[in-house]
């Protein structure tokens, strides 16, 4: 605007009489103006830049700094379920947690629940300490040794298994006089005496320890007890507090005292036996809700023939590597209203010729079960009628899986029949 006006002023003043006196000075007054405007903005340009070189550069904002933290700012209990939970993968978590300082050490040491997981593996010495810190709580105790059935007559192998013999009757040892508070029991062993005492003689059989009505707070039994089962001399009292019973290898009906109305969750594996044991041992457990029945097979099925098991509670129903027959016989028997989830897994070889049944012409139920929702099948290499006879005893499945099975072009139509309307689906099949 400046140059603008000084151009005018010029332009005027080469020819006065071209323009009004008033217009002449109204161009030089505004041409002052906006002149001295230009001064003042330099001025204030200087100003500036002599204000930005004396002073000095701004800092850089300070650091975020959180407030320090510590496990003992947490509440207790919220300490001991980190604990808990870091416990699944490391058992002696809480052993490191007390290195950290005096306080964590103080609650480590005073917190009974963190030592009440109790294992076969730990020294003897730490095996004590477990048992002197957890006080009162309830304890979860395992001892699974490796098992030295048929194992070669070495030297060194004899003296491997006389030592881990050695090493779990000094376990059972320390564990007698805290039998009440044992919540949990998992055990296994294949042959073992131990010193009881003085005790009928001084040499007991090593079951002696579950014999003993002391635990009265075990709610998990989990067994696989080798050669013990046949050296018995007592059954074991009537346990009324199990409610989870695992049973691995042979058993005897000594054994039937576990088998109670609280018992909820059952699992036998590894076995081979007359049918009437495991029918005896199913009847005097009713309200199971969980059944699993791995790796066996029965004999002598025509002891049982046409009798009926109810087991109203029972919701969920698995048979792995198990052959035709063993599940024929159980579907024809079992009935199970609340069942809602069956996982059936054949055996690849049949453990015996007469054990093997067709599949296509294996029989689930002998009236459709409704109640069922998921069904899981795996190894289950049967023809096009076999899975028509699955979907016909279960009607209502909403979930279905088929593992390690050869299906083929055949076996698809019954699947899309599958998920067809109730009406609809097996009048259109034409079976």
């Amino acid at each position: 605007m400046h140059a603008v006006l000084e151009r005018a002023q010029t332009d005027i003043e080469a020819d006065l009489g071209a323009f009004s006196n008033a217009i002449y000075e109204e161009v030089v007054e505004r041409c002052k103006l906006e002149h001295t405007k230009i001064l003042v903005a330099q001025e204030r340009k200087i100003c500036a830049n002599d204000q930005v070189q004396t002073s000095p550069s701004p800092s850089p904002p300070p650091p975020c700094v959180f407030p320090s933290f510590s496990f003992q700012h947490l509440p207790p209990e919220i300490l001991i379920e980190i604990t808990l939970l870091a416990q699944a993968s490391d058992p002696h978590v809480h052993i490191t947690l007390s290195h950290v300082d005096a306080s964590l050490r103080a609650f480590v040491n005073s917190t009974p629940l963190l030592w009440s997981r109790v294992d076969f593996l730990y020294p003897s010495h730490l095996v004590r300490r477990y048992l002197e810190r957890s006080a009162d709580v309830l304890l979860k105790v395992t001892a699974l040794p490796p098992l030295h059935n048929g194992c070669a007559h070495h030297p060194v192998l004899e003296d491997i298994k006389s030592y881990e013999n050695q090493r779990l009757k000094e376990f059972m040892h320390a564990l007698r006089p805290h039998r009440h508070r044992i919540h949990s029991l998992r055990l296994r062993c294949d042959e073992l005496a131990y010193e009881a005492g003085g005790e009928n003689g001084g040499q007991t059989p090593a079951y002696d320890f579950l014999w003993d009505e002391s635990m009265v707070e075990l709610e998990l039994l989990d067994l696989e007890l080798g050669v013990w089962t046949w050296e018995g001399v007592k059954a074991f009292p009537s346990s009324h507090s199990v409610k989870e019973l695992h049973l691995h290898g042979s058993w005897t009906r000594d054994y039937l005292p576990f088998f109670s109305l609280n018992l909820k969750s059952l699992v036998i594996t590894d076995d081979r036996a007359p049918f009437s044991k495991i029918f005896d041992a199913l009847q005097a457990a009713p309200r199971l809700i969980s059944l699993t029945l791995s790796n066996i097979s029965f004999n002598r099925i025509g002891e049982k023939k046409g009798s009926v098991l109810n087991l109203d509670h029972l919701e969920s129903l698995s048979l792995t590597r198990v052959v035709g027959s063993t599940a024929q016989t159980l579907f024809n028997c079992i009935v199970a209203p609340s069942l809602t989830t069956l996982a059936l897994q054949l055996a690849g070889t049949p453990h015996l010729l007469d054990d093997f049944a067709d599949i296509n012409q294996l029989q689930f139920f002998p009236v459709p079960q409704p109640s069922v929702r998921h069904l899981d099948l795996t190894a289950c290499d049967g023809g096009p009628p076999f899975f028509v006879s699955i979907f016909r005893s279960f009607p209502c499945i909403t979930h279905l899986r088929i593992a390690s099975s050869n299906l083929y072009d055949q076996h698809i139509l019954p699947l899309v029949v599958l998920s067809l309307s109730p009406d609809e689906r097996y009048d259109d099949f034409g079976a």
